[in-house]
Parts: C-alpha cells; sequence; structure tokens
C-alpha cells in the first residue's frame, strides 16, 4: 500500500508557486458579478490569516496582493472553495498591465553577484577555457 501511495505522490504534478518576479501578486479569476469585496476578503482571510489586500481589475478578474511570496504560495496550493487563482506572471499581458497601474512592481530583481560567478560568466561568453591565477 505504502509503494502505491509513494508512487502517486510521484506521478502529482509539483503544487503551484509564486515566480519571483511577481513576488506576492495572484489573479483572481471567474468571479460572480454579485460577488462583493467584503465577502472575497472573507473567504481570502479564511484561508490566509496573514495580510491580503485586493484589487477589481473588472467585474470578472481581481488581483490578490498577500504580504509574502510564502503566503502567496500558500494561497496557490489550496484557493478558497469556487474561487481561481494563478500567479500574475502566467496571466496575460492585459492582466499584468492593469496589475502595473495598481502600482505593481514586475521588474525582475537582479541577483547578486560575486567576482567568482562574474569571472565565470566573461568567461563563457568570451569561449575561454579556465585561465590559471597568477
Amino acid at each position: 500500500a505504502s509503494r502505491k501511495g509513494a508512487l502517486a505522490a510521484l506521478q502529482q504534478p509539483p503544487p503551484p508557486k509564486v515566480s519571483s518576479a511577481t513576488s506576492s501578486a495572484l489573479e483572481l479569476r471567474g468571479l460572480d458579478k454579485k460577488m462583493s469585496t467584503d465577502q472575497l476578503e472573507v473567504m481570502l482571510r479564511a484561508k490566509l490569516p496573514a495580510h491580503v489586500q485586493l484589487a477589481w481589475l473588472d467585474f470578472e478578474r481581481a488581483l490578490v496582493l498577500c504580504s509574502s511570496t510564502a503566503a502567496a504560495n500558500n494561497l496557490l496550493r489550496a484557493p478558497p472553495a469556487g474561487l481561481e487563482l494563478q500567479d500574475l506572471s502566467e496571466s496575460c499581458e492585459d492582466t499584468r498591465s492593469m496589475a502595473r497601474d495598481c502600482g505593481v512592481d514586475l521588474s525582475r530583481q537582479r541577483p547578486e553577484t560575486s567576482d567568482k560567478i562574474a569571472r565565470r560568466m566573461i568567461r563563457s561568453a568570451l569561449s575561454i577555457g579556465r585561465v590559471p591565477r597568477k
């Protein structure tokens, strides 16, 4: 029985994760036009007690800004019943444009580079093999 459980776990797709570019922004889709902001916030806070900010994009979509990337990942793994969530990086350009208008920074953070990594990148770009140090 444990073998079957282990195989089933291996065959399941990995849980969705928030990309580093959007960090803690999610798109909420397929909303009912009768749903109010208060109703949505209650549903989201039931799943995620951390601070959540909601911004309507149109009548059927909203932007969910979580307090952290971990909080957004938790919400993606277990969305509230009847709500469809996805990472903002997977959204269409129209949605990302609206998110920018709401103040979401979609620019990617440049990773810190050390001298060792910089030398390796330059050698690779110039197709130079390993150069001994003097």
